[in-house]
């Protein structure tokens, strides 16, 4: 799941603090499965298109 976000991604997880980046998203998603969580609804808020220089 974590793959799906930017590394400098923002999770605001519904009566838990914001989690901050990829790793800490793989690591939240990891523990909510872990605890048995078999679905999720995400919504996205915003997204951030941003330009590659080469």
């Amino acid at each position: 799941m974590a793959n799906f976000y930017a590394a400098d991604a923002k999770l605001l997880p519904p009566g838990s603090p914001l989690v901050e980046g990829r790793d800490a998203i793989r690591a939240f998603a990891d523990g909510m499965f872990a605890a048995g969580c078999r679905s999720l609804d995400l919504k996205t808020g915003d997204v951030i298109k941003r330009a590659i220089v080469r």
